[in-house]
């Protein structure tokens, strides 16, 4: 069976959002937190980190959408949802590698090519008052707090056509409706669910 992607979007709570060059998770940063498992620091290593973001679907509908695609309980040897008391009521992980270079042969010219599907993610304003697919400006408006509600666009490729732990996700858009400061302190920081 052949390959299928599959591309979602949903509107979201979102927590712990370090999807930012300034912010994303390098092997240096797991090592200072203390990860010492080979495997994770490894692939940050090749990577040379990733942005990643625990997504709270807002409605039980973003939820179903997911859960369509996304039906395996596990991922990466873990589970892949979490209770939570907010919005759908179940959280999940997304991520985005920073490299993610791939070759691909040109069906046309038989010329190999070289793509990266990794970098930050696009981040934009998606409200009324600041405007619609408005960029991001860091310096201005700062990271992403927790709570912060947003559309998350992401893509999921499974290579036999139907849902397995074999797919591959890919956080590729955040369009924030309502932000939430980021504060270094308290609930925004390091805390967990």
């Amino acid at each position: 069976m052949a390959g299928k992607t599959e591309w979602l979007q949903i509107d979201a709570f979102l927590f712990w959002a370090k999807v930012f060059e300034e912010n994303r998770d390098t092997a240096e940063r797991a090592k200072r937190q203390g990860v010492t498992h080979k495997g994770v620091l490894k692939g940050l290593e090749a990577s040379e980190g990733k942005y990643t973001v625990e997504v709270i679907p807002a409605t039980q509908d973003d939820l179903d959408k997911v859960q369509k695609v996304l039906t395996d309980d596990l991922y990466g040897g873990r589970k892949r949802y979490k209770n939570v008391d907010l919005g759908a009521g179940k959280s999940f992980e997304l991520e985005r590698k920073h490299l993610n270079k791939h070759v691909f042969k040109d069906r046309e010219t038989g010329e190999e090519k070289e793509y990266d599907f990794g970098g930050q993610p696009d981040i934009v304003w998606f409200n009324d008052d600041k405007g619609k697919n408005v960029k991001w400006d860091i310096e201005k408006d700062g990271l992403i707090g927790n709570g912060t509600l947003a559309k998350v666009k992401f893509q999921v490729y499974m290579p036999d056509g139907v849902p397995t732990t074999a797919d591959t996700i890919r956080l590729e858009k955040i369009g924030v409706i309502d932000h939430v400061a980021y504060e270094t302190d308290g609930g925004n920081s390091e805390d967990r669910f």
